[in-house]
Formats: structure tokens, sequence, C-alpha cells
């Protein structure tokens, strides 16, 4: 059994240290008799692991730590995931004001820029209205500006 294989789906280990291959893949850390390793993951991804090492009291790790150890890998998964969304409507809500600033300080420019708005050559869209009924001189097309 090694680290890696938390990484290529969820899993949980729980191993005395003779059975575990990690003692030389963690650089620096001191060796270890027993170990309870396991995916901190969410329903569509793994996002690494978590290592508990030298069961204090006890031989080894029991069910009921890999049960509490679960949920705190659970939970940081979640937690994980969260903060990386936020850090999404962040940037999308950023982007969106940067938008709203351009938009605010050129009429139809940033719009333009998109193919949202056709080109008017430079006129504003309320001169082009104006332009247009005047040509077709119609009493019912006139523009309020």
């Amino acid at each position: 059994m090694a680290l890696g294989s938390l990484l290529t789906r969820p899993r949980t280990i729980r191993a005395r240290a003779a059975d575990f291959e990690a003692q030389d893949a963690i650089p620096g850390h001191p060796p270890f008799d027993n170990v309870l390793a396991m995916s901190i993951a969410s329903p569509d991804r793994i996002y690494g692991w978590i290592l508990f090492a030298d069961r204090i009291g006890a031989d080894q790790f029991t069910q009921e730590d890999e049960l509490l150890a679960g949920i705190m890998a659970t939970e940081l998964a979640l937690r994980y995931e969260h903060t990386v969304l936020f850090d999404v409507v962040q940037r999308h809500a950023a982007s969106l004001q940067i938008e709203v600033t351009e938009r605010r300080s050129c009429p139809g420019g940033a719009a333009r820029k998109r193919g949202a708005i056709p080109a008017t050559g430079g006129k504003h869209p309320r001169s082009l209205l104006a332009d247009r009924c005047a040509e077709k001189s119609d009493a019912v097309c006139q523009p309020r500006l």
C-alpha cells in the first residue's frame, strides 16, 4: 500500500508501518509504527490525502478513528471545494464590474466590441434613430430625446 493509491481513487488505509510504504515517500517525516491515511475527496474529484501516524494510547487506529478521520476528510474536501467556487464567483463578479465600468464610460463601446450592438459609425444609437426618422418624414416616427 502506498500514498499514491489514495490519489487514484477514494480510499482509506489503516495499517502497521511494516505494511505501509510511506516511510520513504514522506521526506522528513519521523518513523511511525501505525498509520491511518485517507483520500480527501468530493464525489467528483480527489484533492489530496490526510495521514495520521502513531495512535496515542493504542497499538493501532480503530474503526472509530477511521470514521472520525473520514468525517474530517469529507469536511475538508467540502470546504476546499466551496473556497474554490467562491473564488470563481469573485473573479466573475470582478469581471462583470469591469464590464459595467467600461460600458458606463463609453456608451455602446464595450457591447459593440462583442458584436451585441451593430457598428454605428461613431454615432450614438439615439442619433441614428433620429436620422432614420428624419429620412422617413413620417409623423408617427418621432424620437423622444
